[in-house]
């Protein structure tokens, strides 16, 4: 295989440590040792595993396990990402760590890794690697955003792009922010006033004005303290009012458009991103974008006007002191920037390491039967010690640090106000400033530091929010084909004539499950598939549901490329009944009608009666109106079969796929549904799937596949006289189920 394209610094590490050793694998992960965006270097170098992190001109190798050592690779599932882990004598040792973007890469590197560690040749990678052209960052397969320098002004713009249907309240709501600012900057002026004009004045006209007006005009100015205070808080409850509304409403319009591109993207999507991801693009991110259009954004604008309006006001006061209480304060702010860097890594290695702590548990509750029936407690129990002390000692140096930090930055930033005490007294007691002056310039002063230790903590903030929004967009972005627009062909009908030509598929390209395969349905017939686990028997099935697109070959309905026909008439004619039954909650009426919505309770009735559902269905307290519970657990494994098949009924179908529809129920049970079923069939084209290859006597024809191959295709009497694969399955088949009879 070609040499990888490893960085120098990493080539010449492993030429000084390790003289000789050739580089036979390389993978590049997204993250660093600490959980943040980085970069580390997994390398198989003659028969050492490494792992290096490329700082600049200098590389350290992290990890250096013999090959010879590891008796497995694994991939293990962790928050927002996952884990490269090696066994080595018994240990399971972590070698990289990645985001979900690189999952299916990685995936393949596991292949790679562990077919050298079987003594294997190592596969050639599928495809050439994606990398940030400003960084270098490796880039997951179906994006083109870079995590760790994508343009955070581009995103900003399209995420306010949302809001342009809404520009006159974004207007409104700048108007609000700057009367609100002003208002607000009116109390240390009214202050000053108070003092030079009323309280203390210093002038022989302002203490002869004040001796006739004072009272007068004290009750105004506290009138207008009040006054402007109410002003400014009104104001802000308005503005408050208004941002968040469109920050709700923004959120809510990229939800949906998020759901309408979830619900059109193709399998293969799915395949490569798991739900946990998918979800959290649904619920965290689109949180995290709400947050920073309703309270993050209005907020920094606010504290930047505000910045501005009191920078003016205290320089018109005193530019003096205003340069002495700034330039600390500027200074401090730089330096909050740099302890901020380290609270990020802090919180990044917790997070990391909580993701480990979280997919530990969950596995370990998952299996719990497996641990129990082993007696593996002790070994979970150590396990889950070192995880949790890990965990507990990340928690401790983050919290610790931020509980440093965090006292501190107030302390120097509230500095700068001794500065301003001491020469603005000063000034004040040798009569160059006034006493109201002062007072003012400190009360503009306590403005400023606010807004100012808000920007030192704002730009990480709103740069975790600005990638929320860039995981959001990676999705609505993403390349893979939409199932909305495949195909124009609409049919009047479908007779229900299927052909396989030359099929060729594999849900990893470079591992096909389906190797030319050929055949043709006839229509109204039923067609069996026959074949141990693992053939392809539910991948036929997946490209006969236009789930997936041949990579090679054609699939024909009636004579038309499926890949021409219209996506959404062609389903509208397909009907399936699965071996999982799958229920939304609702009622048992509303479930059967689901293909077809506007179907009277007549029709309904008829599609239960004919998958005897009937009977169960007004047995229940509420009948049809029954509530079947989240996936329909308030309902058996057979009555849940039976609604599905009367979903099937109503939905009339061209076209019929049965996958192990009685797999999971008991034999009175499987009657019935056979029964039903044998109503269904009739006059559609049938593609079954049983483990029971009794229940597939009836089949007009027989598929039967290995290996991913068509070996043997015709009727049961054929194939049985044949004495070929068909055969020898039957004959396991009937002495499974002697051994089942006798034990039962």
């Amino acid at each position: 295989m070609p040499r990888p394209q490893l960085p120098d610094s990493i080539k010449r590490l492993i030429a000084d440590q390790f003289p000789g050793a050739d580089a036979r694998l390389a993978a590049q992960s997204d993250l660093a040792p600490d959980g943040s965006y980085g970069e580390q270097w997994l390398v198989l170098a003659g028969e050492r595993v490494l792992v290096s992190s490329a700082d600049g001109a200098a590389a350290r190798v992290l990890v250096d396990v013999p090959l010879a050592e590891i008796s497995e690779v694994e991939i293990e599932s962790l928050v927002g990402g996952a884990a490269l882990r090696a066994v080595v004598n018994g240990r399971k040792v972590d070698l990289v760590a990645f985001t979900n973007a690189l999952g299916d890469r990685f995936g393949r590197v596991r292949m790679q890794l562990d077919a050298a560690v079987k003594g294997k040749p190592i596969p050639e990678p599928e495809e050439k690697l994606k990398h940030c052209e400003t960084c270098g960052l490796v880039l997951g397969e179906d994006t083109r955003v870079c995590p760790r320098c994508s343009r955070r002004g581009a995103t900003l713009r399209r995420l306010l792009g949302y809001a342009r249907p809404y520009r006159g309240r974004l207007i409104l709501t700048g108007a609000l922010m700057l009367s609100g600012t002003a208002f607000g900057l009116l109390p240390p002026y009214l202050t000053k006033l108070l003092l030079d004009k009323v309280l203390a004045p210093r002038s022989p006209a302002d203490k002869a004005f004040a001796a006739e007006h004072g009272l007068a005009l004290l009750g105004w100015l506290v009138l207008a303290l009040g006054v402007s205070s109410i002003l400014s808080t009104a104001l802000q409850v308005w503005r408050n009012r208004i941002t968040g509304w469109l920050g709700g409403r923004v959120s809510f319009d990229i939800r949906a458009t998020l759901y309408e591109k979830l619900q059109w993207l193709s399998m293969r999507y799915y395949d490569r991103h798991p739900a946990g991801a998918i979800i959290s693009r649904l619920t965290q991110d689109s949180g995290g974008v709400q947050d920073l259009l309703a309270f993050g954004l209005p907020f920094l604008v606010t504290n930047l006007i505000t910045i501005v309006g009191v920078s003016a006001m205290i320089f018109v006061t005193n530019w003096r002191l205003a340069a002495l209480a700034i330039v600390p304060a500027v200074a401090i702010s730089m330096l909050t920037r740099r302890l901020w860097e380290k609270m990020r890594s802090a919180f990044h290695a917790f997070w990391y390491r909580w993701g480990r702590y979280h997919s530990l548990v969950n596995d370990a509750l998952n299996r719990v039967k497996v641990i129990k029936a082993f007696s593996q407690q002790p070994t979970e129990l150590a396990r889950y010690g070192v995880r949790n002390t890990d965990l507990m000692n990340a928690s401790v140096y983050a919290e610790q640090t931020w509980g440093t930090i965090f006292p501190v930055l107030w302390l120097l930033i509230g500095s700068g106000s001794l500065l301003v005490w001491y020469f603005g007294g000063v000034m004040s007691m040798r009569g160059t400033l006034t006493v109201g002056d002062l007072m003012m310039f400190l009360g503009y002063l306590g403005m400023l530091y606010g807004p100012l230790n808000f920007l030192t903590n704002v730009v990480q903030w709103v740069s975790r929010a600005l990638t929320a929004a860039d995981r959001i967009f990676e999705v609505l972005d993403a390349e893979f084909e939409s199932e909305e627009t495949k195909g124009d062909v609409v049919p009047d009908r479908i007779k229900g004539e299927v052909e396989f030509r030359n099929v060729v598929f594999g849900y990893e390209k470079h591992r096909p499950v389906l190797k030319d395969i050929s055949f043709r349905a006839e229509p109204g017939h039923m067609l069996g598939l026959v074949g141990k686990s693992g053939v392809g028997k539910t991948t036929v099935i997946n490209l006969i549901c236009r789930f997936y697109d041949a990579d090679e070959g054609e699939v024909l309905v009636d004579g038309v490329d499926l890949r021409n026909l219209s996506l959404r008439e062609y389903r509208s004619r397909l009907g399936a009944v699965l071996q999982e039954p799958f229920l939304f909650a609702g009622t048992v009426a509303e479930n059967i009608a689901y293909g077809k919505p506007t179907a009277s309770l007549e029709e309904i009735m008829a599609a239960a009666k004919l998958a005897n559902a009937h009977d169960f269905i007004v047995n229940k307290p509420d009948g049809y109106d029954e509530q079947v519970g989240e996936h329909g657990n308030r309902l058996s494994a057979g009555e849940k079969q039976r609604v599905c098949i009367a979903r099937a009924i109503l939905h009339n179908p061209a076209i019929l796929i049965l996958d192990e529809a009685t797999a999971n129920v008991d034999l009175e049970t499987e009657e019935q549904i056979q029964e039903a079923i044998a109503r269904l069939v009739e006059g559609r084209t049938t593609f079954a799937i049983a483990h029971r290859l009794s229940t597939l006597r009836n089949a007009d024809s027989l598929l039967v596949l290995e290996d991913g191959k068509v070996v043997e295709f015709g009727t049961h009497e054929d194939l049985e006289a044949k004495k070929g694969v068909y055969h020898g399955l039957l004959d396991l088949h009937r002495k499974t189920s002697t051994i089942t009879a006798v034990e039962g």
